[in-house]
């Protein structure tokens, strides 16, 4: 792994040019010092993993989903339904159908597509991995 060390004297363009770095997929760590060579001001660990930064618009449609279940289990059981901005949008049985109407009235928008199911799925827990040192 390399090191790379750019000198900015201008804090504010320092910070513009570490925000740009840290969205390029390669960088893996970045560390920006004040313009006086003091102590270090901020660390940031950039994730090697892609992450829309409209992440929080699904995430919204999702509990949108939840909030609705209960409703929407007595009128679309079994179908397919297309949420956005909070509220159902279409439906249908077929998945693809579904899919493809909403790519052509929904281009490049946050779009929920849930099958609807009698019950909600249980959350999922992750449990984090543990390392063991093995005495030699």
């Amino acid at each position: 792994m390399r090191q790379i060390i750019i000198e900015v004297a201008d804090d504010q363009k320092a910070g513009l040019l570490a925000e740009l770095l840290s969205s390029l997929d390669f960088v893996r760590s970045l560390q920006v010092h004040d313009a006086n060579g003091g102590g270090q001001k901020a660390e940031e660990t950039v994730s090697p993993f892609y992450q829309d930064p409209r992440q929080s618009l699904m995430q919204k449609e999702e509990e949108a989903y939840i909030e609705m279940h209960g409703k929407l289990v007595t009128k679309y059981l079994g179908e397919y339904v297309a949420i956005y901005q909070g509220r159902v949008v279409d439906c249908d049985p077929d998945e693809v159908r579904l899919v493809e109407r909403i790519q052509m009235n929904y281009p490049d928008e946050i779009v929920l597509i849930r099958q609807v199911q009698p019950v909600l799925p249980p959350p999922l827990y992750f449990r984090s991995p543990r390392l063991v040192q093995r005495p030699q």
